[in-house]
């Protein structure tokens, strides 16, 4: 699987993801053949690519539910991007409300963990695509720490609109990252930010407690960037420390041109050992929302031994039951007596972030291996 820009694609390519329209409309299944009329659409839609199949190389499985949340990803972008220049003209928005009440219902009730795949992002829908995926995750951490539905409510629309302000900046910071900013930039970013919350400080937009969980948590995030927590900052309510880390997510696992994506095991690692700057039990509530090392994925070990993980452990991720790809062997590297501090080093994922390894087959081969005993 590749990545090709749009100026490069060619009739015939075979497509690895699914094509959506603004509306939620399939074009072009996973699998299908690029045509002519496909590329124009491609360029109509402004998309920067597409993933790529070579020719001989399965399609990567993708459930319904996978699918699902990418087609909502799509609508759902557009309708944001059309929302915020309402709210930044001083109009009511058009579908914030409906939104809101959308991913509430969809993402803050669920009874298991999903696959949070992410989509390819561009200079012109990168805040809008964080802005809803943090609102996504934002809804999934308040139902499982049993928030009430007005604090997920706030949480949800704070986090849609938590990022008005980014769309001020200077084009030259957008494609910089903090470590590349310098601390005069770095300001200009908090500044720009902050008063993207100016926003709703009006008789038609006025959602004081969403601008509140705005202000908070942009403070928290300069604090971050300075490496200082200051003491304010630990009263904050949970709405705010549940943005924080749900945006702190996204935004290290997120799929940009130029930026290869962080595994979901090595942010869940970097969240957890920050825990002045993110909450433990809200890193906790996220582990429990998304899947992070199921059975399929495919994992180096600390020993550079790779396998593909059979039975995942709740209680420490780093150490699941895998079966080494090298001899078959299965290791049950919760057994410390037997594996000591033999873990997971990371997971190994396809271009666009998705395991490989087909579900079905595995359950297949795993009741084999239950007959064979």
């Amino acid at each position: 699987m590749r990545f090709v820009l749009r100026e490069n694609l060619k009739a015939g390519m075979r497509l690895a993801r699914p094509i959506y329209n603004r509306e939620g409309i399939l074009l072009f299944n996973i699998g299908s053949r690029l045509t002519e009329q496909g590329i124009v659409s491609v360029n109509n839609f402004e998309i920067i690519g597409l993933y790529i199949l070579d020719d001989a190389e399965p399609a990567p499985p993708i459930s319904d539910e996978d699918k699902e949340l990418e087609r909502f990803q799509i609508v759902s972008t557009a309708k944001l991007y059309s929302d915020w220049s309402k709210i930044r003209e001083g109009r009511r928005p058009l579908y914030l409300p409906s939104l809101t009440a959308e991913i509430m219902s969809k993402f803050g009730n669920l009874d298991h963990k999903i696959n949070f795949n992410q989509t390819i992002r561009s200079h012109g829908d990168k805040y809008y695509k964080h802005s809803l995926n943090s609102a996504i995750l934002s809804a999934m951490i308040c139902s499982k720490l049993s928030n009430k539905t007005s604090e997920m409510k706030d949480c949800v629309t704070a986090a849609l609109l938590h990022d008005m302000g980014m769309l001020d900046i200077p084009p030259e910071l957008r494609d910089k990252t903090e470590e590349e900013m310098s601390e005069s930039e770095k300001k200009q970013i908090f500044v720009s930010r902050y008063k993207g919350t100016n926003f709703l400080e009006n008789k038609v937009n006025d959602m004081p407690g969403v601008r509140t969980i705005m202000s908070q948590h942009i403070r928290m995030r300069r604090m971050e960037s300075l490496g200082k927590l200051e003491n304010e900052a630990r009263w904050y309510p949970d709405t705010v420390k549940i943005l924080t880390v749900a945006c702190a997510f996204d935004r290290l696992t997120s799929m940009n041109l130029g930026k290869h994506p962080m595994s979901e095991l090595t942010a869940i690692r970097i969240l957890r050992h920050n825990p002045d700057f993110f909450d433990t039990s809200v890193v906790t509530a996220l582990m429990y929302s998304i899947n992070v090392m199921i059975p399929g994925c495919s994992v180096i070990l600390t020993n550079n031994e790779s396998g593909c993980v059979l039975k995942e452990n709740m209680f420490n991720i780093s150490k699941p039951c895998v079966i080494l790809y090298s001899n078959n062997d299965m290791l049950d590297l919760s057994d410390t007596k037997t594996y000591g501090t033999l873990a997971v080093k990371d997971t190994m994922k396809t271009l666009d972030n998705r395991w490989v390894v087909d579900r079905e087959f595995l359950e297949k081969y795993q009741a084999t291996l239950k007959a064979a005993k």
